[in-house]
């Protein structure tokens, strides 16, 4: 049942703390008490605007109004929440621009708008923020060079976005910065190894742009260790032992891209490989059989030939996923299917493989 606050507002003097979070209360936020500290209505179906009345609440050091239905223009009187260190925002339909009241929230550390209808340019936060979320939003126009300044930035996520032009090379001042998400934009230009100067990058997605160049190969002497690049224009051969010579957990290279040449080999660690409709060629090294952590293995739509090496039997334990589709793999498919396989998905379809299907598939189950 869907229940309403009180519009008129609570008569509770000494309230300080109101939690209703994670319910399905409806309508228009209430009124409330101008020293209330802790207000929390994430997760509800509340609507309408947001209203003027929380710009009261001068003491709130953090505010959380996501996963509601929130409609409009963010107001610009939340400049007035100078104690704010959190804005959440995210997963309503708020519109228009992103005010620049950000300035006046000298304590804000994290704001996420994400998963709104928010447009115009990217307004620049103030330097010691951490956390900076726009994605999902319909802002444009190139990433500012300001952002170089905000040297405090830990997570940075402007994804889905309409974001244009190359990426700043200055964003190697970003030395705190562990995630960077650009992707589902209209970025274009190479990757610039000036990102190799975040030395504490851990997760970079620059998947879905327009992004061309030679392989990144500076990568190896990066800290990064969960890296997107798909559908990009990126062309050229990647080192065989690139990722023997980084840290890689998780690597993820697929759909438009144009590379080519020898397979490279993933480290032990690495839990998703995909290098789908690529122009990889050769035959599968058997270095691939010590990556025993693997949990999902995409070799489809490549140029891939000779025969599936026998110590896959190795990395079949844990994976859930096995595509090698489309390519020129050949010969009779090995026993490599492990006893406690918890293998969900196999498709060997468009090879040249022949003889019978292995014994070991019936461990699949």
């Amino acid at each position: 049942m869907i229940v309403r606050l009180a519009r008129e507002g609570f008569n509770c003097i000494s309230l300080w703390r109101l939690d209703v979070s994670n319910n399905i209360l409806e309508g228009p936020l209430p009124i409330l008490p101008a020293f209330i500290r802790d207000f929390q209505v994430w997760n509800n179906c509340f609507g309408g605007s947001i209203p003027l009345s929380l710009c009261r609440l001068t003491s709130l050091p953090q505010l959380y109004l996501f996963q509601n239905n929130f409609m409009e223009v963010i107001p610009l009187c939340l400049a007035n929440l100078t104690e704010l260190k959190v804005l959440d925002l995210s997963r309503n339909s708020l519109s228009g621009p992103l005010p620049p009241f950000l300035a006046n929230l000298t304590s804000l550390w994290r704001l996420d708008v994400s998963y709104n209808i928010l447009e115009g340019s990217l307004p620049m936060p103030l330097t010691f923020i951490r956390d900076f979320l726009v994605r999902n939003n319909s802002f444009g126009g190139s990433i500012p060079s300001s952002m170089c300044h905000l040297t405090s930035l830990a997570e940075l996520d402007m994804s889905q976005n309409y974001l244009t032009g190359v990426i700043p090379r200055c964003l190697r001042n970003l030395t705190s910065l562990s995630s960077l998400n650009l992707a589902t934009n209209s970025l274009s230009g190479y990757l610039p190894p000036s990102l190799a100067n975040c030395t504490t990058l851990d997760r970079l997605d620059v998947g879905c742009n327009r992004m061309s160049g030679a392989p990144p190969t500076w990568l190896s002497t990066s800290s990064i260790s969960h890296i997107d690049l798909r559908a990009n224009n990126f062309v050229g051969q990647w080192p065989p032992d690139i990722f023997l010579r980084s840290a890689f957990f998780l690597l993820l290279i697929y759909l438009t891209t144009k590379f080519e040449g020898p397979l490279p080999v993933p480290t032990a660690e690495i839990r998703y490989y995909s290098i789908f409709n690529n122009h990889f060629s050769r035959s599968l090294s058997s270095l691939l059989c010590y990556a025993t952590n693997l949990i999902m293995l995409d070799l489809s739509n490549n140029s891939l030939t000779g025969a599936l090496p026998d110590c896959l039997k190795n990395v079949t334990r844990d994976l859930f996923y096995l595509n090698p589709r489309a390519n020129d793999f050949q010969g009779q498919i090995s026993e490599i299917f492990h006893k406690d396989s918890t293998l969900t998905s196999l498709d060997l379809s468009g090879n040249q493989f022949e003889g019978p299907l292995p014994r070991s598939l019936s461990h699949c189950k």
